[in-house]
């Protein structure tokens, strides 16, 4: 039988009347050593909150830009999505007109509270080492030096084994 130990704990109040605030060990922001925000979540979308979800994220990137860092580095909206509870909107790094791949900033807002639930921020502060953009070279001649070393190996490589999937190229496994 359970002993009684006094005062009965309940969660607070969220933000919707007699609904406990999930507790989410993650929420809260996150910095990395250099101060910046690279992370922030707040599952009952309470803090960054707007008139719409879209006007949420916005509202959210331009007040947090200099935790984010972002006027450091171009982002540009390329992707968006709403589903039924949530609007998804991700940025991507340009610098020098050319994306970054992974250096992404992806915000999600509930769609009824207009609210900001999540900011997950993977941008590249630092290019000073990235390649010149002058020095870049199309697929098929990244394609050929890829190739190279299995044509040094064992001969030229058959075009039927050359796989292409958006700008990547891969190299087939064909069974003897």
């Amino acid at each position: 039988m359970a002993q009684d130990h006094g005062v009965q704990q309940r969660n607070q109040p969220g933000p919707e009347a007699d609904k406990p605030l999930r507790i989410v060990p993650d929420a809260g922001e996150h910095t990395d050593d250099d101060g910046v925000l690279r992370r922030y979540v707040d599952p009952g979308a309470t803090l960054a909150r707007a008139s719409s979800a879209r006007e949420a994220i916005e509202r959210f990137m331009a007040e947090r830009t200099g935790q984010l860092r972002s006027d450091r580095i171009d982002l540009r909206e390329v992707d968006t999505s709403e589903g039924a509870a949530t609007l998804r909107i991700r940025y991507q790094q340009f610098p020098h007109d050319l994306p970054v791949s992974g250096a992404t900033v992806q915000a999600v807002a509930d769609v009824r509270q207009a609210g900001v639930i999540e900011v997950d921020h993977g941008g590249e502060l630092d290019m000073t080492g990235a390649p010149d953009p002058g020095a870049a070279r199309s697929v098929d001649a990244l394609g050929e030096v890829a190739l190279a070393p299995f044509e040094e190996v064992g001969g030229p490589v058959p075009a039927d084994r050359l796989v292409r999937f958006d700008n990547n190229v891969g190299l087939r496994d064909v069974a003897p």
